[in-house]
């Protein structure tokens, strides 16, 4: 196995900074209101699509350049592959455990769908983001997203091309899922805050 240090930093600058949110959504990521953010709230916030982009970016910069392989070295490839593993762990805490008048937790809805986009491949990674977003338009709510996405990964992978990637791919979208479940506090979007309609 081979670091490409290079790459490797153009890697972590693309993944690991979150994006600067304005006032007003800092404000609506510690509100109640949060938990009924709509689908379509998250839509229209640019941070989103940035992250899409970027994790996608970064995940193929990571596994394509950053970090390569002898394909003659016994090992090699999962050795490879534990190195990847750890450095998305850590990239998608940062983006997911946010502090500043107590610590709160982001769900990383678009930066996961461009993680499992790159990792688990385009068939499989696809037909999972698919579903997650068919569901939660489909029930109105967003939470729906990340666990169904990653029920349909695990459904993918099972019928199409079952690998260790796709298996960091599963465990990378439970991990904030599990983060909300073990600290007992709730997963806030990043979604513009619903206007108040006056009479």
């Amino acid at each position: 196995m081979h670091v490409q240090w290079i790459w490797l930093v153009l890697t972590l600058i693309l993944l690991l900074p979150p994006l600067p949110l304005s006032a007003s959504l800092r404000k609506f990521l510690r509100s109640r209101r949060n938990v009924t953010a709509s689908v379509s709230s998250l839509l229209c916030i640019w941070q989103n699509w940035v992250d899409l982009l970027r994790a996608g970016a970064g995940v193929y910069l990571l596994t394509e350049y950053a970090v390569q392989t002898d394909p003659g070295v016994k090992g090699a490839g999962t050795e490879a592959l534990m190195l990847e593993a750890t450095i998305l762990v850590v990239v998608l805490l940062f983006q997911t455990v946010r502090f500043g008048q107590g610590p709160r937790l982001v769900a990383p809805v678009f930066y996961l769908c461009g993680f499992t986009l790159v990792l688990a491949g385009y068939a499989a990674g696809g037909f999972a983001i698919f579903t997650g977003w068919l569901f939660a338009i489909g029930g109105k709510n967003p939470a729906y997203q990340l666990p169904i996405m990653g029920v349909a990964l695990g459904m993918a992978g099972g019928l199409l091309d079952f690998n260790l990637r796709l298996v960091v791919a599963f465990g990378l979208i439970f991990l904030p899922l599990f983060l909300a479940f073990m600290t007992r506090l709730p997963l806030a979007f990043v979604a513009r805050e619903p206007v108040a309609m006056t009479a």
